[in-house]
Parts: C-alpha cells; sequence; structure tokens
C-alpha cells in the first residue's frame, strides 16, 4: 500500500485534508470576517482554488511543447475541462456572479489552448527525452589473448584452522604447503 511521509495512506491523507482544509476554512472565516465580507473572502479563496484547479495541466502543456508530442496530454479529459468551464461560464454570466465567471473564463482559455496544442502536436512523433547514455568500453578480446603474461597463484595465509575441513595431520607433506587461492 503507498503511503506518504506521515505513514497515512493515500484516501485516508486526502479525507484528512479535505476535512481539514474545509473545517479550517469556516473556522477562520466565522471568526476573523463579519458581516458581507465573509462571502467576499469566500468567494475569492473559491476563485483561487478554482483557477489551480483549470492551471494544473500547464505543466503537461509545457511537457507536450517540449516533446512536440501529446502522449502525454489525453484529447478527452481537455475537451471536457473545456466544456465543463462553458457551461460553468454561462451560469456565472446569467447569475453575475463575478466568483463563477472569472475562474471558468480563465479555465476556458487554457482548455481552447490545451485543445490548439492537441491539434498542432496529434500527428508529430512521439519524441520522449531520452537519458544520457554513459559511453560503452570495448575490448578487443583478440588483442587480449595474444598479449603474454604469467599469473603466479596468490599465496593465502591460513588464517583460521577450522576452516580445513580435511585432516592434514595424517599427511605430512599437506601441513608444510601453503594454501593457494585463485586469481
Amino acid at each position: 500500500m503507498l503511503q506518504n511521509r506521515l505513514g497515512l495512506p493515500p484516501l485516508r491523507m486526502l479525507m484528512l485534508l479535505n476535512f481539514g482544509g474545509f473545517c479550517s476554512i469556516l473556522l477562520l472565516s466565522h471568526f476573523f470576517v463579519k458581516g458581507s465580507n465573509r462571502v467576499k473572502v469566500l468567494g475569492w479563496f473559491c476563485v483561487i482554488l478554482s483557477v489551480s484547479v483549470f492551471a494544473a495541466p500547464l505543466s503537461i502543456m509545457r511537457l507536450v511543447i517540449r516533446t512536440k508530442s501529446v502522449e502525454f496530454m489525453p484529447f478527452t479529459l481537455s475537451f471536457f475541462l473545456t466544456l465543463s468551464a462553458v457551461m460553468w461560464l454561462f451560469y456565472g454570466v446569467l447569475l453575475k456572479d463575478v466568483y463563477i465567471t472569472i475562474p471558468n473564463v480563465v479555465g476556458f482559455i487554457l482548455g481552447v489552448i490545451q485543445m490548439a496544442l492537441y491539434v498542432i502536436y496529434k500527428n508529430s512523433k512521439t519524441v520522449v527525452p531520452m537519458e544520457p547514455k554513459l559511453p560503452q568500453h570495448n575490448i578487443d578480446i583478440a588483442k587480449l589473448s595474444t598479449a603474454s603474461c604469467e599469473m603466479k597463484p596468490a599465496v593465502c595465509p591460513h588464517s583460521n584452522e577450522e576452516d580445513d575441513h580435511t585432516d592434514n595431520s595424517k599427511d605430512p607433506s599437506n601441513q608444510e604447503q601453503p594454501r593457494q587461492c585463485e586469481v
């Protein structure tokens, strides 16, 4: 299961942030803002949240422009985001509500830009930035095999008597010879 830095699963963290965010907005607006200003403060707070929702795909739009590929930006998401912004924009205009109209004007503009990017780059080949490859070293084995070198076996000191599983006490010739290690 995925967990964040606090050790909470993502769904619980999302619920905690939603509930905590709602409660903090409710308490702050109740105790610090009085009268008709409360509607204005909450309205502008909602405008900021709505614009941030519409601005979230900006990083994907940057990636589309950089890679010249719409692989990371599905058209249906852009289309329905724009459609939703248009519907809420009309609703805000009919009600003459600035707090509904402003974020949806931004959403409509960003949605149209996303769909325009899709039309521009839909036929481009997928160009994903690749990680730079490390240089590879080629060794010519034929040249190495002709080189003459003498290899003498390495002598390892006998460090542990318990490692010797053979009984060398009966054969005096084995006692005098040091161990040889493979190189």
